[in-house]
């Protein structure tokens, strides 16, 4: 009986245990705070950033915008976000916007409010960039850069740099007519980048740039298959390892016992290879390394033992 008792209490805990990760707190009656914009604001930057205070057991926030009310359903913006910010652009015109904190089980009640854009100087403002956003990681070479359309802008000029930041003489600059608010660059190489972008008006014009935003290009990591860590295989020795996209070829390094003493490299364009002549009863490391379409060296796996059966 004592046992069963004790199973029952363990259920029990279990049981409470499970409800507080199933079941989320309500934020039904929860304050949502706004810093930013102030109701009935009048501005003449076309770009608004709207700032809140964290709501506890909220996962998302929800903004809506209009340019008529709410019951129209005919929104200008309709976005979720995680974050306790988001940037939006506007033209000259009066808008009404309202901000609610939700999860999965409940949501805050909207906080309304209004802001009235009017006609500024275009060479005082900023293009409101969506992607990449800083710090982006990417693993293709093909990167999508995109932007709110900026009231009056034609063009947009593009630069690309490498980490210097400087953009004395950007790796590349693009320029996007016709009003178009995305363009796809091929980028050669991994690495590090800047970007930034402004607009030019219909009249000739020209925006601020925006600040500098990080992007990377990098591979993937790659996974060694065959032979495993710790593995004991026969000669000839067959490798193996996940295979990438967008590689030109793969190096294969064999090193001594010690794991640091190189003693044989292959480069192929496939994810395996195998070896014949290594010496039996020894034991190696080895490691891959992938090489782009340029040559240049990228994500390395990591180092792993093997040993050839006598």
């Amino acid at each position: 009986m004592k046992y069963i008792g004790y199973m029952i209490s363990l259920f029990c805990l279990f049981m409470l245990a499970s409800c507080g990760l199933i079941f989320e707190k309500s934020i039904k009656n929860a304050d949502l705070v706004v810093d930013s914009p102030a109701d009935s604001v009048t501005i003449t930057q076309y770009t608004q950033t709207f700032m809140w205070q964290d709501v506890s057991y909220a996962t998302r926030y929800r903004l809506q915008v209009c340019n008529d009310n709410f019951h129209s359903g005919n929104y200008i913006y309709d976005t979720t976000v995680t974050a306790t910010q988001v940037a939006l652009g506007f033209q000259p015109g009066e808008y009404e916007w309202r901000l609610r904190a939700e999860n999965s089980s409940s949501e805050t009640a909207f906080h309304y409010g209004k802001i009235y854009v009017k006609k500024g100087d275009f060479t005082q403002q900023k293009v409101t960039v969506k992607e990449p956003a800083a710090e982006t990681i990417s693993t293709t070479s093909s990167i999508k850069f995109s932007w709110e359309a900026l009231y009056d802008a034609q063009t947009y000029i593009i630069e690309i740099d490498t980490i210097t930041e400087d953009f004395s003489d950007p790796m590349f600059t693009d320029t996007v007519k016709n009003a178009l608010t995305s363009i796809k660059k091929v980028i050669p190489r991994r690495g590090d980048y800047w970007w930034r972008i402004k607009a030019i008006s219909s009249s000739g014009e020209e925006s601020l740039y925006t600040a500098p935003q990080t992007f990377y290009y990098t591979m993937t990591d790659i996974d060694l298959l065959a032979p495993k860590n710790g593995a004991k295989t026969s000669a000839p020795v067959s490798f193996s390892w996940s295979a990438i996209d967008d590689v030109k070829s793969y190096k294969l390094y064999i090193y001594q016992s010690d794991s640091v003493t190189v003693i044989r490299t292959q480069t192929v364009t496939t994810n395996s290879t195998s070896i014949s002549d290594l010496d039996l009863g020894r034991t190696y490391f080895w490691t891959v390394t992938a090489l782009d379409n340029n040559g240049y060296p990228g994500s390395s796996s990591q180092r792993t033992k093997f040993t050839v059966n006598p």
